[in-house]
């Protein structure tokens, strides 16, 4: 995920759950999830999400003092100076909640699909390390979760040069994007899914104009097939200021050059150029339920 151009360190307790989809909340024990973020080797925020024995969910900013060694819980919205011109929002429990929704499945990092993705210089995948090395219990056979998770549309990194343009461009908008632009998500005055479940006539961006007017754009769509330049979906995400998407976050201008690239080869809803495949259909949906051993 794009962490505004920050470095993101990642723990789970033992016991946190990981789930496929979100058709169930998790109960269960006490389990916390943490990210810490770094700008040049300083911490800058540490972001935690607990759910509790009644499978209630919480969630804590950490704001760190300047020599990284102490953090005191964010109370109020506020920026801080990176230098060279850069800048961190830190956001409080509500604005948090908005994209860890129960519809995104509460944790966005530690999707299944992510951690199956191979790891660079590896045959094997986090998913299958974790599985082999005991840390996980599954419901169901380990066989059985992985062909789950492999019936899925991939996720794959948005770099990975080996993949399809329409699996890279894809990813990202699901990764960055999709928790919040999705069925039940908290962008419900914008319905499009982002996904990567969802073929691409299905996502509701495609030749689709915005709900709201946008001065100085008065034919744009939020997906014109070959032209990035009238497109939303790449304006807003190569936008570092009042129309940035993700709201508060520094512009990518890798991940928007990726969606623009796609957005360009699409020569009409449902199809896109030589560089990229388009899915043809939804796949059937199955919830899997795994856990880190405690």
């Amino acid at each position: 995920a794009w962490d505004g151009g920050l470095e993101a360190l990642r723990f789970v307790s033992e016991g946190f759950g990981l789930i496929l989809t979100a058709e169930e909340p998790l109960t269960g024990a006490p389990k916390i999830h943490l990210k810490t973020l770094f700008s040049e080797g300083r911490p800058i925020e540490s972001q935690m999400l607990s759910v509790s024995r009644s499978g209630q969910w919480r969630a804590y900013g950490f704001a760190w003092n300047e020599a990284g060694t102490d953090a005191v819980l964010v109370r109020e919205p506020r920026t801080v100076d990176l230098g060279s011109g850069r800048t961190w929002a830190l956001d409080t429990a509500p604005a948090c909640m908005r994209c860890h929704s129960e519809s995104a499945g509460r944790v966005l990092g530690l999707d299944l699909r992510q951690l199956s993705s191979r790891i660079s210089g590896r045959e094997d995948s986090q998913l299958e390390q974790w599985l082999g090395r005991g840390l996980l219990e599954s419901a169901v056979a380990h066989e059985e979760l992985l062909e789950a998770v492999r019936e899925r549309p991939s996720l794959v990194d948005a770099s990975d040069a080996s993949a399809s343009l329409e699996d890279r461009a894809r990813s990202y908008l699901h990764v960055n994007c999709g928790s919040c632009h999705r069925p039940g998500g908290n962008a419900r005055m914008v319905p499009m899914d982002l996904t990567r479940d969802v073929p691409l006539e299905e996502m509701g961006v495609c030749g689709k104009a915005p709900s709201a007017d946008y001065p100085g754009l008065p034919n744009v769509m939020l997906v014109d097939p070959g032209r990035p330049g009238n497109s939303l979906l790449y304006l807003r995400t190569a936008d570092g200021d009042a129309l940035a998407m993700p709201p508060g976050r520094a512009a990518d201008p890798v991940g928007a050059a990726l969606v623009a690239r796609w957005i360009a080869e699409l020569s009409a809803c449902g199809v896109v150029g030589p560089a990229g495949e388009v899915s043809n259909g939804r796949p059937t949906r199955k919830l899997v339920r795994t856990f880190v051993k405690s």
